[in-house]
């Protein structure tokens, strides 16, 4: 799940040179994403409306895709608070590893 939350991230952040695969897809496929769900709660409702009509719009051009993407990165750090949220579940999750009923050996933090 960090994983996916980490590439949600780069997909309104990155580059295509810096990720190696092109940027932008959630926006063109219409994927409500966490850093589109935080950007949407933080959002006035004018911006929600763009959002809304921006994301998953066919046929969107680079400049929509990039718009959408700014929209999402800079509201209010929408991206930070998602990347806070994957810092938060990982952390959750390695505890509840650590107490699961018969775990042989606890979870070490590196």
């Amino acid at each position: 799940m960090a994983f996916q939350i980490v590439d949600d991230v780069f997909d309104v952040t990155a580059t295509e040179t810096r990720v190696g695969k092109p940027v932008g897809n959630d926006i063109r496929e219409g994927d409500i994403t966490l850093p589109m769900l935080r950007a949407m709660q933080v959002c006035s409702d004018s911006e929600k409306d763009e959002l809304r009509a921006l994301v998953g719009k066919d046929p969107i051009n680079d400049g929509e895709v990039a718009c959408a993407g700014d929209s999402a990165r800079l509201r209010r750090g929408a991206v930070c608070d998602a990347r806070c949220g994957r810092l938060r579940g990982v952390g959750q999750s390695a505890v509840a590893i650590r107490r699961r009923p018969g775990a042989r050996r606890p979870v070490r933090h590196r």
